[in-house]
């Protein structure tokens, strides 16, 4: 079995261009939110914050 990629571990500048999801956020709530977070970022920080602290 192949071993699986290591996940990059900086995030996105809130400086840089915006990220896929806000658009997503835009299309949703009418509002801008260019730091919203990618998919990625938003699963890392459940998987590092709230399982913990919810086991």
């Amino acid at each position: 079995m192949a071993a699986t990629p290591a996940r990059p571990t900086s995030t996105p500048s809130p400086t840089s261009a915006p990220a896929p999801n806000a658009a997503l956020v835009n299309a949703f709530t009418g509002r801008d939110l260019p730091a919203a977070a990618d998919v990625d970022t938003q699963l890392r920080l459940i998987h590092d914050h709230l399982i913990p602290a919810l086991t």
